[in-house]
């Protein structure tokens, strides 16, 4: 798995457990089985882009592109 998809999933992990929301509940909050969502917690799967984005929503998290710092 690419490091910035692992480091996105750990933000989104960390936002989830940091709110007190258990992987049940944020399964039943955005429609996606409780098995995917472990999965890609533990990274055993890449997530689709629109699951990232249907457990930021449901977070209230925002997910964003920023420039890369790079030398010249």
């Amino acid at each position: 798995m690419p490091e910035n998809c692992a480091a996105l999933i750990d933000a989104l992990t960390n936002c989830r457990k940091s709110k007190g929301i258990t992987q049940e509940q944020l399964a039943e909050a955005t429609g996606i089985p409780r098995p995917a969502i472990a999965r890609f917690e533990t990274k055993k799967h890449m997530p689709m882009l629109s699951t990232l984005i249907k457990v930021a929503e449901a977070l209230d998290c925002d997910l964003t592109i920023t420039p890369r710092k790079t030398a010249l």
